[in-house]
């Protein structure tokens, strides 16, 4: 679908739109098997469908179920040998329903490839405030076949709204075993203009789950030249097979999944981030390193692993939750506690944390130990602790006898934290306070330098400054002289 250019008669762009629950494009016959073969030899169109114009799907009403581009799933089998190619950098492939739900290309049963390329745009987009609306960009459906999904472009599945499930690809095949991304794959809900309240909705970037062989994940800088860094937002879900997730620039942001079997999580590049829970069905399969950039672990659980490897340039931020009982023996708090057979430290390799709330004592964290073996190059890293909410004062330790790591977190003093009379007078009395306003906590522990914190701190004292202590004062003098002094009834 679209134009095929030539240097010597360039064409214009083609478009295929559709009003209403009809598909923009149907691939697929209820009485006979079809195959396409590939549009040509070269690596952009040796595929047996290649889009380079615009193809749409628009609901226009409520309640009308969308979708771009429908692939098999009329009774008879469709082999597009090569796959899809998708060049469109204009709309692309693009569904929008309102109040229903919108796919952008959907592969149904009965459909064989051997990959999905995308280089331009497939997105969905619905306006909803259901909960069971889908949002789905790429959706392959069981009875598909699919090898491969390479993205260097976007796929982007979107709700505006507070509410609805988007799903930027979805496998319930199991048949996809290696999704390459250099580009964004972003799951997203966003209120519109004007509406206020709690997103409740679910963001679903990949979702696996059906695959019982193994799915490699990778997500790398593009080769292309001031090419932007990838991204993948959104939770992760891996099935029962050997997964991996392989992330070596751009971020991650989502919760990661692992499901059974010999799973693997590797991060490497300065600046690659990570963030999210790590979940692993409890076997104890999951392989864990940070060659080098930053895992930030979401979920204060235990995660069970096979091997922990840090390497000097790595940093590995766990997250503390005292308000939630500890399942863990270690340790008397909610922290993320990653136990593995055998862990391998660089020296300079920095261990961080972050609080989910207040902690109101000083408090020894378990947060990495080792049943088999754990070698240490060196001391640990102290960067990503400057980085710790300044309200406390956050240490790392490490017992290679033990085979264990430590993070001891103190409230720090008024001295430490460098207030002045007036700051240090109220101290006990806002932190004591602070307890019971979950907004108000969760702005002190974003706070990560002295000065941040003092100017957060002084919005919360009286505006008067010492001038109300004094006033306080004062008035607890005269009401005690009140109480010592009896008044005589006789006069």
């Amino acid at each position: 679908v679209g134009a095929t250019r030539t240097p010597a008669a360039p064409l214009g762009v083609a478009a295929v739109t559709t009003f209403g629950s009809a598909p923009a494009v149907q691939i697929g016959s209820s009485t006979r098997d079809i195959t396409i073969g590939n549009v040509g030899a070269t690596a952009d169109t040796a595929f047996g469908f290649v889009t380079q114009g615009a193809m749409a799907a628009n609901g226009v009403y409520d309640n009308v179920d969308t979708v771009a581009l429908v692939v098999g799933g009329a009774g008879k089998a469709v082999n597009l040998n090569g796959g899809i190619n998708n060049l469109s950098t204009t709309s692309g492939q693009q569904a929008i329903a309102f109040e229903a739900n919108a796919t952008a290309m959907s592969i149904r049963s009965g459909a064989s490839m051997g990959e999905i390329r995308n280089g331009g745009t497939i997105s969905s987009l619905i306006s909803t405030a259901t909960a069971s609306d889908q949002s789905r960009a790429i959706d392959i459906q069981a009875g598909a076949k699919v090898d491969t999904i390479t993205n260097t472009g976007s796929i982007i599945a979107a709700s505006s709204g507070l509410t609805g499930v988007t799903r930027a690809i979805t496998d319930a095949s199991g048949t996809v075993s290696k999704i390459n991304n250099t580009g964004a794959i972003v799951a997203s809900i966003s209120p519109p203009t004007g509406v206020t309240g709690t997103v409740t909705g679910t963001l679903i970037a990949i979702d696996a789950s059906a695959n019982t062989t193994g799915l490699a994940v990778t997500s790398s800088q593009s080769a292309v030249k001031d090419s932007a860094a990838p991204a993948i937002v959104g939770d992760i879900y891996f099935g029962s097979g050997a997964d991996s997730l392989t992330v070596s620039a751009g971020t991650v942001v989502g919760a990661m999944n692992f499901g059974a079997g010999a799973d693997a999580l590797t991060i490497s590049g300065d600046t690659t981030a990570v963030t999210g829970a790590v979940r692993d069905d409890g076997t104890g399969g999951l392989s864990i390193a940070v060659n080098s950039g930053k895992l930030s672990v979401s979920n204060a659980e235990v995660i069970q692993g096979s091997s922990l490897t840090l390497g000097a340039k790595s940093a590995l931020i766990v997250s503390a939750d005292p308000l939630t009982a500890s399942k863990d023996s270690k340790n008397a708090i909610a922290v993320t506690h990653i136990q593995v057979a055998d862990a391998n430290i660089a020296g300079g390799a920095q261990v961080g944390l972050t609080l989910q709330n207040l902690v109101t004592e000083t408090t020894k964290l378990t947060v990495i130990s080792a049943s088999n073996s754990m070698t240490l190059g060196g001391p640990l890293g102290t960067t990503v602790l400057e980085n710790a909410p300044f309200l406390y004062k956050v240490t790392s330790s490490a017992d290679t006898a033990a085979r264990e790591v430590y993070l001891t977190v103190a409230r720090r003093t008024t001295v430490e934290l460098g207030f002045n009379a007036a700051q240090a007078a109220a101290y006990d009395a806002v932190f004591s306070a602070l307890t019971k306003d979950k907004g108000i906590q969760g702005a002190i522990l974003a706070q990560t330098s002295q000065a941040g914190l003092s100017s957060l701190y002084n919005q919360l004292l009286p505006s008067q400054g010492e001038g109300v202590f004094s006033a306080l004062d004062a008035s607890m003098a005269v009401v005690g002289r009140m109480i010592d002094e009896r008044p005589d009834v006789e006069q």
